[in-house]
């Protein structure tokens, strides 16, 4: 039997026939043909919003799929049938639409994601957390900052890290940082149940960097050395890299410490394990050219407090502005026949220490020890329990020395320190 109001007849599912239906003076429901329980509901002013009406366990529920056409018809098309089949497995629509619904009202923008992980992740767990806020900052919140984090998706972090390689002015390693933080911030995400998946998850890169090598041999570090009272730097950052170099710490360490940290009369520097990257405490034995360093920092030190003030009254360089400067200032940092030596960073000093010392005759084991490298071996976590000050002692004086005799281009007066015999290990 025909509809009495052929307006409202039932339709097929196409856009031609849906366009057919003309509002009226009120609302009403026209439904599709071959498409169960669904219809396209018209109001007065046009609208058209497609409704999907279903029994589930002798109740009656409506759900609204959308309005037409905002949403594509194949995308409507798609959701009714979506739940037709959730029908037909014994499940609710309207009780997943719900969760579907909430899920929405409480995703968190990207914005707000990245709070939550430096605030709950990375501060509690990571010394370099400036560093991964850094990188949310510049590369990540800019372009996603406003968007729900549930939205990105593997094509879109892809993108990102291909504009971030793009850059010429980019460091090699700045995409694999940049990916390495976004990709922590969504597994966060995921673990906190805020997102049912990691969308940076399985994004290769590519080969990830060769190791530095880079050490400076005699005539570069003489140039340092020589050059560095006439460099534009801040007096504490030359001081800074002179106590790096004396002592082969990380440059975060010196630029971290405190005058409470140093045994003047015993010689020694005390770092503790906060502040360190393994975690563990670090005795420093100072040789008399670092402990001249130290001491005239210590005089010069505002009540007692930080080794290393900065440019802002109280607060203490940080390493980004060394390597900043030092970057800056490679230029005039020249040999003995005027050329500018090689580029190099604050860490290749750590790295040519350590080389240092094992052309002194300093053994692996003692080098590793004055470089706070973590031993995870049997025997030196369960059983060695030797400090091994006074061979830290030994192998940094021994260092002091070499570097005052390239300096002063003598011939070597130091005595290359005998290797460690192994210690056989107790039961």
């Amino acid at each position: 039997m025909a509809h009495p109001n052929p307006n409202r007849e039932p339709r097929a599912a196409n856009t031609k026939a849906i366009d057919s239906i003309v509002a009226e003076d009120v609302q009403f429901d026209v439904g599709l043909i071959d498409r169960p329980g669904l219809a396209v509901r018209t109001w007065p002013s046009g609208k058209k919003v497609f409704v999907h009406r279903f029994k589930c366990r002798g109740q009656t529920f409506k759900i609204t799929l959308g309005e037409y056409p905002r949403i594509k018809l194949e995308t409507l098309l798609k959701l009714h049938a979506d739940q037709r089949d959730q029908l037909r497995k014994g499940e609710n629509p309207a009780a997943t639409a719900q969760l579907e619904s909430h899920a929405r009202a409480n995703a968190p923008t990207v914005y707000g994601l990245a709070q939550r992980y430096i605030e709950e992740h990375a501060r509690p767990r990571k010394r370099s957390a400036y560093k991964d806020e850094a990188i949310l900052e510049r590369d990540v919140l800019p372009k996603w900052g406003k968007l729900e984090a549930r939205a990105i998706t593997y094509l879109d972090v892809d993108s990102l890290i291909n504009k971030i390689k793009s850059d010429k002015k980019r460091g090699y390693t700045a995409p694999r940082h940049a990916l390495a933080i976004i990709r922590k911030m969504f597994a966060f995400a995921v673990q906190k149940r805020i997102l049912p998946q990691n969308p940076a998850k399985g994004i290769d890169i590519g080969k990830p960097p060769v190791a530095r090598m880079r050490a400076l041999n005699d005539s570069e570090l003489r140039a340092l050395i020589v050059s560095l009272p006439t460099l534009s730097m801040h007096e504490s950052a030359k001081d800074a890299l002179r106590l790096q170099l004396y002592t082969g710490t990380r440059i975060g360490e010196p630029l971290g410490a405190s005058c409470s940290e140093f045994d003047l009369d015993a010689r020694e520097w005390l770092i503790p394990g906060e502040r360190t990257k393994n975690g563990l405490p670090l005795v420093v034995p100072l040789s008399r050219p670092a402990l001249e360093i130290v001491e005239r920092r210590v005089r010069e030190s505002v009540d007692g407090g930080l080794l290393f003030l900065g440019g802002k009254a109280g607060m203490s360089l940080q390493t980004g502005s060394v390597s900043h400067a030092l970057k800056r200032e490679l230029p005039n940092i020249k040999d003995a026949d005027g050329k500018a030596i090689a580029p190099f960073t604050s860490h290749d000093l750590r790295r040519t220490v350590e080389t240092g010392l094992a052309r002194l005759g300093v053994s692996r084991e003692i080098r590793d020890r004055v470089l706070n490298h973590k031993d995870a071996s049997v025997g030196a976590v369960h059983y060695n329990r030797h400090d091994f000050l006074q061979e830290k002692r030994a192998a940094l004086d021994a260092w002091a020395r070499k570097l005052a005799q390239i300096v002063s281009g003598k011939e070597s007066t130091v005595t290359p320190l005998r290797r460690v015999e192994n210690r056989g290990r107790r039961g």
